[in-house]
């Protein structure tokens, strides 16, 4: 989330089938692990994009 109200928050489309991801917090001292289908409700307002093209012969 952002603290601007008028930001768009857009998750990669195939954020959804990563199972549990670690997210930076902006502090080197603190993050969170979630599922990235609850990271995703918790933001309702989010969008979802084709936003990397990730080959399979890639390291993610």
């Amino acid at each position: 989330m952002s603290a601007d109200r008028a930001a768009v928050v857009v998750f990669d489309g195939s954020v959804s089938s990563l199972g549990r991801v670690h997210c930076g917090s902006g502090r080197a001292d603190s993050s969170i692990e979630i599922e990235a289908a609850e990271l995703m409700a918790a933001i309702p307002g989010a969008a979802t994009a084709s936003i990397a093209d990730l080959s399979a012969d890639e390291p993610a």
